[in-house]
């Protein structure tokens, strides 16, 4: 088993914490997973349980040592990568929102 991520675009949906505030949003997401067959419907599964709906995901790709622009951030994701190796849930970085215009 392997970590996985990806970096999903969704919007909003009925029932959604924040429907009628919020438009969308983008977030990071990590699993352990087989292969990425086995990683891209538990991502999928994830948003609609969250009552998203994914509008685009941008890759799902193993994640090894992925150079990130700064320590911190290299720190940060690397602590959810981590925390993805203890459990079989999918781990959500913090969500990026967009308002309705």
């Amino acid at each position: 088993m392997e970590i996985y991520w990806t970096h999903i675009e969704f919007k909003y949906l009925p029932g959604s914490e924040h429907f009628g505030e919020c438009e969308g949003g983008f977030v990071y997401a990590f699993v352990q997973a087989k292969d990425v067959r086995d990683a891209l419907p538990r991502f999928l599964d994830e948003m609609k349980a969250n009552k998203f709906g994914t509008m685009n995901v941008d890759h799902v790709s193993m994640y090894d040592s992925i150079p990130w622009e700064t320590d911190e951030d290299q720190k940060k994701y690397d602590a959810l990568a981590e925390k993805a190796k203890g459990t079989t849930n999918v781990i959500l970085d913090t969500i990026s929102a967009y308002y309705k215009r």
